[in-house]
């Protein structure tokens, strides 16, 4: 949230930021991962109820009933992506899922469990982290939650998510349908991919030519997770995600996370030849006629 204040900032315009270098991933693989994007993530909490009553009773609908039916429903869509990934698609370009939390029951501290075992709960919740990539149809994505929500009503939903990819008022619960409601705690709207075709730029030409020289293999990818980068280019500079970190497992906040000294070494000879390029790109006549610099 730094950067994107700064970016929004009086301070920046000033610096006339032509591209920005950003953090990458390790890979096992011989080649250099190169971000152009980055996954956008949705953060979706859905509310339910249903009946209370004595936990030997059997209401038709309860809340825990109504909210493992939509949960069921995002573990279908969750297994289709795993598929995707196992088969050989990047985890920057499925549209992600995982449960982060769920709450239900009658809490008493006084009791062995924390809860009373033998009251049905009236409401329960979970929340989801959803991560959407740039290079999907985000009224699309929407209309698959939208799914995954109506798991949870009888007869079907109600109302529709807002659809075009537009941002919804985050923090306020929407109906779905009769007991059931979502909001979305974070929601980011960036669909951005900085082009990093020779052609694109003057940054993107010598940042090709410079890993070129420098003999580094590298593949364009999109970045799994969420970055500062997207302050940036929102704003309209180009960055490009990279850390030089080949034949390395990825173990991101992992035990024993680790970087090996041949690739630290690697990593600061590529570095020298990119950055040296990217220094050295000269200034537009733009540039030259406001008598500012190119700052990277």
């Amino acid at each position: 949230l730094g950067m994107g204040a700064f970016a929004a900032s009086s301070a920046f315009p000033p610096l006339r930021v032509g591209m920005a270098l950003d953090e990458g991933l390790p890979t096992p693989a011989s080649h250099v991962r190169v971000f152009t994007g980055e996954r956008q993530p949705w953060w979706v909490s859905l509310r339910v109820s249903g009946t209370p009553g004595h936990g030997a009773t059997l209401p038709s609908t309860t809340a825990v009933g109504r909210l493992g039916a939509a949960l069921a429903a995002v573990a279908a869509h969750r297994s289709a992506e795993a598929a995707k990934l196992a088969a050989g698609t990047p985890l920057g370009a499925t549209v992600g899922v995982n449960v982060v939390y769920m709450r239900a029951g009658v809490v008493n501290d006084a009791v062995p469990a924390g809860f009373v075992m033998n009251m049905i709960p009236s409401s329960a919740e979970a929340g989801m982290d959803v991560r959407v990539p740039p290079t999907v149809d985000a009224a699309a994505v929407e209309a698959t939650i939208l799914g995954w929500l109506s798991a949870a009503c009888v007869g079907g939903a109600d109302a529709a998510l807002p659809g075009g990819g537009g941002q919804p008022p985050l923090f306020e619960w929407t109906t779905v349908c009769e007991g059931v409601s979502f909001r979305y705690t974070h929601k980011v709207d960036v669909p951005i991919v900085s082009p990093l075709e020779p052609a694109a730029n003057d940054f993107a030409g010598a940042f090709v030519d410079a890993m070129a020289g420098a003999g580094v293999a590298w593949r364009e990818d999109i970045f799994p997770a969420a970055t500062d980068a997207r302050f940036l280019r929102e704003r309209g500079v180009p960055v490009f995600g990279m850390s030089v970190m080949t034949a390395t497992p990825e173990l991101l906040h992992t035990h024993d996370e680790r970087l090996g000294v041949a690739a630290v070494a690697e990593g600061v000879r590529v570095y020298e030849a990119v950055v040296g390029a990217l220094a050295a790109v000269p200034l537009t006549a733009a540039d030259a006629a406001a008598g500012g610099d190119k700052t990277e």
